[in-house]
């Protein structure tokens, strides 16, 4: 079954989408990963309860899939349920600001299935075109992310 990346921008009349969202990508996803600006050796303090579910930090410029003027620090967990519970108790995806480290990104042994951009509410979910069928008709509006814009599968 092929997949590709879908895009939809979860706005104010579809801040709903990201409870409805979760509901489907938890259940499959092993890992989560969480942006902040900047060199960063702290978790965010709502997350620091987490940290025995840590497993892996790194620097990097790539951010959103391109390449940025700045760094960001990257936080990687293994998906635990008091981990899941935590993320699906953020009901809107623009809430992973300030007090919170931004951009949820899930994995699913080590390939992304989800990556979000949080200040924009925009989602990019790697789905077959069956399913991402399926979502639109629960209301979801998701787009194909146009070729030749490849985005990284892995």
């Amino acid at each position: 079954m092929n997949k590709r990346y879908y895009y939809q921008e979860l706005g104010i009349s579809q801040a709903n989408l990201w409870s409805e969202l979760l509901k489907y990508v938890l259940p499959q996803a092993t890992e989560v990963e969480f942006a902040i600006g900047g060199v960063n050796d702290n978790l965010s303090v709502r997350l620091a309860e987490y940290s025995d579910l840590l497993v892996e930090r790194h620097v990097d410029q790539i951010r959103w899939n391109f390449k940025q003027i700045g760094v960001s620090t990257f936080f990687k967990f293994r998906l635990a349920p008091n981990l899941k519970i935590f993320i699906a108790s953020i009901n809107k995806l623009g809430m992973w600001i300030d007090d919170l480290p931004e951009d949820p990104t899930f994995y699913h042994d080590k390939k992304k299935i989800l990556w979000t951009i949080s200040h924009s509410e925009s989602i990019f979910w790697l789905l077959s075109s069956e399913e991402a069928q399926g979502l639109n008709q629960r209301g979801f509006s998701l787009s194909p992310i146009p070729s030749p814009i490849s985005l990284d599968t892995g």
